[in-house]
């Protein structure tokens, strides 16, 4: 499946969003066709010179990771950037980065059904205004692309995927054996717990945060005792490992056809993508779900019992 590319939004794209956002915002979703242009020539002029594209020192930190690849043009610089979630830092970064390479094309570490953080909230109930929460790290990365006429692709596996490969993989033993993890000493645990769905109808609402506290648990670092556990090493795999091989293949994909690519993902995936660069990584296993080993009326039953238990444990913490 290759990365998806973010187009001028139509009515069949935004079929989900009403048509007074459409309409509120379509004059701010035209791209710049000229502006595009121009930024290829001069990508294309660097790239055919030798020329390697760097950043700043005062843009580049541990979070910024630059790789390198064979492209129809040449040679196309990519800039990883690992941003951490609802972050004034990140956000700023990722700005200040686009805004000072403004790159070809820009790669969000998310799939369609997360692209709507990507878009201002609205309320379409009478004299009601939306709830203005902080702006997502991505959304300013879309929002900067767009200045100058830049391609914005998803590149992350759909979610429904991934949940579907975890619930597919954890048993019920395995939610039982996390109930006696030690969680006041490791504090993420708990909510980690706290995010699993109690039914099958909140799995797509709960998976960003489940998301969430898996990459900010890979970035902390969490000790081999815990890591003995099935529950996590499934979470880990399938969560964050397996979405850092789709990505990295995503990324490819895109940088073999630009000269300037800037990759804006989950600081938890940068040594992930970094590691999986340019390997020959078949998609098609990460995309395939496992047959189910349970009803769906036991795996609710499962569920409920565990974030029961949990809720018990939770007033003796």
């Amino acid at each position: 499946m290759a990365p998806q590319l973010l187009t001028p939004p139509t009515r069949s794209r935004l079929a989900r969003v009403t048509r007074c956002l459409l309409t509120r915002h379509r004059h701010h979703c035209r791209f710049s066709t000229n502006a595009t242009t121009e930024r290829s020539k001069k990508t294309k002029g660097a790239s055919f010179s030798g020329n390697e594209i760097k950043l700043p020192a005062a843009l580049r930190d541990k979070n910024v990771v630059q790789l390198k690849c064979e492209s129809s043009s040449g040679i196309c610089d990519v800039f990883l950037v690992g941003t951490v979630y609802n972050s004034q830092r990140s956000r700023e970064q990722v700005k200040r980065i686009i805004g000072h390479l403004k790159p070809q094309a820009v790669l969000l570490g998310l799939c369609q059904s997360g692209s709507a953080v990507l878009y201002p909230p609205i309320d379409t109930r009478p004299g009601k205004q939306p709830e203005v929460g902080p702006v997502s790290e991505f959304r300013v990365a879309f929002e900067e692309a767009r200045k100058y006429g830049g391609k914005v692709y998803l590149g992350d596996r759909h979610e429904k995927i991934t949940m579907a490969r975890v619930i597919r993989k954890i048993t019920f033993l395995d939610f039982i054996k996390l109930c006696s993890l030690p969680f006041k000493d490791v504090p993420h645990l708990r909510k980690l717990l706290e995010t699993f769905p109690i039914d099958r109808s909140s799995i797509t609402q709960s998976f960003p945060k489940l998301r969430q506290v898996i990459e900010h648990m890979e970035g902390e670092g969490i000790n081999q005792e815990i890591r003995e556990f099935k529950v996590l090493t499934v979470l880990q795999e399938t969560v964050l490992h397996e979405r850092d091989q789709y990505m990295s293949r995503s990324l490819l994909e895109v940088a073999k056809k630009n000269n300037c690519v800037v990759a804006v993902v989950g600081k938890g995936h940068l040594s992930g993508i970094k590691k999986h660069w340019q390997q020959d990584i078949s998609v098609a296993p990460l995309l395939q779900v496992p047959p189910s080993k349970h009803t769906i009326m036991k795996l609710c039953i499962s569920v409920s019992v565990v974030m029961v238990g949990v809720s018990m444990i939770g007033r003796y913490l």
